[in-house]
């Protein structure tokens, strides 16, 4: 989420279409690179965490919990910030945008987008996961569950064979399809980006959705509960950030630009790179942070209970701010990094005096204990360390 908000902040210092240019923003520099970097991991990792927390979420409370808990959290913010929002964001585009400036005629949701995508994935998701678990139900196996509960039976040498086998080769698939589908945004798509394509609207490019909805499945793949034989997600992952994310930044990222932006290059060639780097990134980014992040701060849990509403708000903010600093005669950096620090500062005592103990931060974050209590020890926080079975877990292959 705050990374899209510095994403969102170097777009008016490059040319390229955005609804506000600073004077003397050009291409070639600091903040088209800022942007392109972000840009090509951002997204799909967090559809991954998303399909991560969507199948622990389901594992451990069922598809009915799931699906009123993402109406809560996905499908209600939409709505309600959508009604006051892409009317705001509309206005303040017409009024303060570039001369010359075309925005797009159709209907957008503006930076809501991946809420009404994210809504429809997870909706989807369970309502396959019930219609396995109750076609499991009817066959006589095992009651544990999700989407591949079918594999679970009683002789927990099988279930770790199938497990590996089905999660190995569908990893392998999915990644071969986001691979795929890069390559096919490349070759259709007008846009020239380090990532995929920009669509803002209700209905999306099949590709587009397709891009997306495979990273979402890699993170359901990752999660492994309890019950579930071999090394979690994250245990595999302590073992190959370092390298992934060092080889991805030092020498894929050069290559997603160069092959990008070069227009004698294939465009084949260049999308192969771009998946490259998102999956690179990815790896690289939540084995790092699982690393450092191991144990509850609270400084960290208020940044990431904070970061949702910061997101949600900071558009309107951010364009006008780039319109108070487009004439600056100063450093391009200080009119960034003004307009980052004021959007930022100004989400943030919202967030604090009108939001955090409110109905909206019960919302965006689930219920809160009174002012001056400890909070709960976060799910997301689990996950980050190795999970070891439970005794008498390895025999049974229940919960």
């Amino acid at each position: 989420m705050l990374a899209g908000i510095v994403l969102h902040g170097a777009g008016a210092f490059f040319s390229w279409s955005a609804a506000v240019t600073v004077t003397g923003a050009g291409n070639g520099g600091l903040y088209d690179e800022l942007y392109h970097s972000i840009h090509g991991f951002r997204m799909p990792l967090f559809f991954v965490l998303s399909g991560y927390f969507s199948a622990m979420v389901i594992r451990k409370r069922g598809e009915v919990h799931f699906l009123k808990q993402r109406a809560a959290r996905v499908l209600l913010p939409l709505i309600l910030f959508g009604a006051l929002l892409i009317p705001l964001i509309d206005l303040i585009v017409d009024r303060l945008a570039d001369p010359g400036f075309v925005p797009s005629s159709l209907f957008t949701l503006h930076h809501l987008w991946f809420l009404w995508l994210l809504w429809n994935f997870a909706f989807a998701y369970a309502v396959v996961g019930a219609g396995v678990r109750w076609l499991n139900q009817r066959i006589g196996s095992t009651s544990d569950r999700g989407p591949l509960s079918i594999l679970n039976r009683r002789s927990p040498s099988t279930v770790a064979s199938h497990f590996t086998a089905i999660r190995a080769l569908s990893i392998i698939a999915i990644l071969s399809g986001t691979a795929g589908t890069q390559v096919v945004m490349e070759l259709t798509s007008g846009q020239r980006l380090i990532g995929p394509e920009i669509q803002t609207g209700l209905l999306m490019a099949k590709p587009l959705v397709i891009y997306y909805l495979l990273f979402f499945l890699v993170g359901t793949l990752s999660y492994r509960s309890e019950a579930q034989p071999g090394p979690s997600y994250i245990d595999h992952l302590r073992l190959i950030w370092k390298p992934v994310l060092a080889f991805t930044v030092v020498v894929v990222l050069p290559a997603a630009f160069l092959t990008t932006f070069q227009p004698n290059v294939s465009r084949v060639l260049a999308g192969l790179v771009q998946g490259v780097y998102a999956w690179g990134m990815i790896i690289g980014l939540t084995g790092l942070f699982g690393a450092i992040f191991a144990t509850e701060r609270r400084w960290v849990r208020y940044v990431s209970d904070s970061s949702y509403w910061l997101y949600l708000i900071h558009l309107p903010m951010l364009f006008v701010g780039h319109r108070l600093v487009q004439d600056w005669s100063v450093p391009h950096i200080v009119s960034f990094s003004v307009t980052l620090l004021v959007t930022v500062a100004l989400g943030l005592i919202t967030y604090e005096l009108g939001v955090r103990h409110s109905f909206v931060g019960h919302l965006l974050n689930g219920r809160r204990p009174p002012r001056g209590e400890p909070a709960p020890a976060s799910e997301a926080l689990a996950a980050t360390r190795p999970v070891r079975p439970r005794a008498g877990a390895a025999s049974t292959g229940v919960r």
